[in-house]
């Protein structure tokens, strides 16, 4: 993390990188609760763009592009992070006092044992 933090330092004055790492970095402060996959797309086309303007600069010559469709993308991945998103936010809803846990009892009434029935020839 220090690292990326030392990009506007270490390439000052070098406009395009100084904005495709804003631009990275601006995108990093979002949320990707609503649409993870297409947070991710946008993530890694930002920060292709910032590595292909610094190989410029430091003349590693044309860095190759990445077609989306030869990426892979874990989906389980998303998915799980998804749930983590939405039970983070019900869970805030709850301490914030914006929701209340609603509790609904699911036992039967409790019945009396039934009592065999009695045998008329014992009296």
């Amino acid at each position: 993390m220090s690292a990326l933090n030392l990009i506007e330092l270490d390439f000052e004055g070098k406009r395009a990188v100084i904005e495709a790492w804003r631009e990275y970095l601006g995108h990093l402060n979002t949320s990707g609760s609503d649409n993870p996959m297409q947070w991710v797309r946008v993530r890694d086309d930002r920060l292709r763009k910032l590595l292909q303007e610094m190989a410029k600069v430091l003349r590693y010559g044309a860095t190759p592009s990445v077609d989306h469709a030869a990426s892979y993308l874990p989906v389980a991945h998303f998915d799980a992070a998804g749930v983590q998103a939405r039970t983070s936010k019900a869970l805030l809803d709850v301490l914030e006092g914006k929701q209340a846990i609603i509790i609904a009892s699911q036992a039967q009434p409790a019945q009396a044992p039934q009592l065999p029935p009695e045998d008329p020839t014992k009296s």
